[in-house]
Order: structure tokens, then sequence, then C-alpha cells
């Protein structure tokens, strides 16, 4: 496994959520996170930690790329951590 892969499936386990479209497992292929850019949120939610939206451009081993979105929000008692494929996701996501 990956640095990169290893360092997102930690977020994910430990949060509160952990949801990442296609399954958890699915990280396991990534290769290399190639960049990374923030995200506006229109209504941000969260007390502790405001809310923070990237877009990832993710290689994967078997060379492809494309990119993920990761939704993040701290509060006191955890936080939260999830995965999308697209923004129109994420947005869907954060609403339920």
């Amino acid at each position: 496994m990956t640095p990169d892969a290893a360092n997102l499936i930690d977020l994910v386990m430990g949060s509160d959520s952990g949801h990442v479209d296609g399954g958890r497992e699915r990280l396991i292929r990534i290769d290399k996170i190639l960049g990374r850019q923030l995200v506006a949120l229109e209504k941000p939610c969260g007390v502790y930690n405001p809310p923070t939206v990237e877009r990832l451009r993710v290689r994967w081993l078997d060379e492809t790329e494309t990119d993920l979105y990761t939704y993040s929000c701290g509060y006191f008692e955890g936080y939260r951590f999830e995965v999308y494929d697209s923004l129109e996701g994420l947005r869907q996501g954060i609403q339920a």
C-alpha cells in the first residue's frame, strides 16, 4: 500500500462517518495524490472545526487519473471524513 493510500485510509477509519464512494477498500488502489485544491462550500456547517472540501487529483495503481472529493468537519467528540467521486455526490451526501 502506498503512503498516500495509507494516509487517506487512516483518516477514513478514524472518523465517525468514514463514507467512501465505492467502498473503503477501493482506496487501497491509490498510487499517488497528484494535487489538492480547496473547494468552497455554499452552506458551511460544524462548530468546532469548519468543514473543508478538497478536490484530489489521484493516480491509481493502473495509472489512470481521476478526481476525488473529500469532506471533513471536526467537532468536540471527533470528526467526519468522507470521500466522494463527484462534487454533486458530496453535496448530496453531506445533506443526508
